[in-house]
């Protein structure tokens, strides 16, 4: 594992029950949006952007097209900030400027985190193919990777309409 000292601080401190994004009915990052199950996501053109709607948390994403780089002073954020471009098939999302928080189930990561997105239909299947590696210098010292994949559905997207839980409901 190459999980570093600070790293390991963080996640002793994270408390699951208390700690879950989730559990709140906050967004937690664009990696733990990509993975529940049965919630559907949508990806359209938006005014030369790319938006990607995932059900989960009913969470929006710009991904800004035609920009090389961040501008100077993003306001750090959940979700970051997202600039596309495409390589020949493949979307290709590159997203700084995030808030500390949790990458996934109780993988957290500070506010030193920059993500690559890699998106493209699989010709033989038709699936969604999702990769992705986080850079996270200050509690991982390698890149993390991960992939997903997602089936094209009709499925209506609902308003997911989350109600924080609290100790005090259980």
């Amino acid at each position: 594992d190459s999980i570093t000292a600070a790293g390991e601080a963080a996640v002793a401190a994270f408390d699951p029950a208390l700690d879950n994004p989730a559990i709140q009915c906050e967004r937690s990052s664009p990696v733990w949006l990509w993975g529940p199950p049965g919630l559907a996501t949508s990806i359209s053109e938006v005014d030369g952007n790319v938006v990607i709607y995932h059900e989960s948390m009913d969470t929006a994403r710009v991904v800004h097209m035609g920009m090389d780089q961040h501008p100077d002073g993003i306001e750090r954020s959940d979700m970051g900030h997202s600039i596309g471009r495409w390589d020949g098939d493949t979307l290709v999302i590159d997203t700084a400027g995030f808030a500390a928080g949790v990458l996934r189930g109780s993988m957290l990561h500070s506010d030193q985190l920059t993500l690559e997105e890699r998106l493209f239909v699989d010709g033989d299947s038709g699936r969604l193919q999702i990769r992705w590696t986080a850079n996270e210098p200050v509690y991982y010292a390698e890149p993390l990777r991960g992939s997903q994949e997602l089936q094209s559905t009709d499925q209506e997207i609902m308003r997911y309409d989350c109600i924080p839980e609290s100790p005090e409901t259980h």
